[in-house]
């Protein structure tokens, strides 16, 4: 079973692979997963930031010019699972 961390890493990488060609900034993203009450926003917003700099880490993501976008590798890896 999946904690929370791992279920917002997973809902996040899903939606950059959603949205792919199109890249996001991060506060872009966070609104895309976040409820729309403001004082929720702000704290699941340090969770999508987590959860982003986690899949950076370990090569599910990548940002530049302060975009996030899915790795060749979660690319791939969502065409053979989907």
């Amino acid at each position: 079973m999946h904690g929370p961390e791992e279920q917002v890493e997973a809902g996040l990488l899903f939606l950059v692979l959603e949205l792919e060609p199109e890249h996001l900034s991060l506060p872009e993203l966070t609104r895309r997963m976040s409820a729309k009450a403001p004082r929720r926003r702000a704290r699941e917003a340090g969770a999508v930031a987590g959860a982003a700099a986690s899949l950076i880490e370990v090569g599910l993501l990548s940002q530049s010019d302060g975009r996030i976008a899915p790795t060749p590798a979660a690319i791939r890896f969502n065409a053979l699972y989907i």
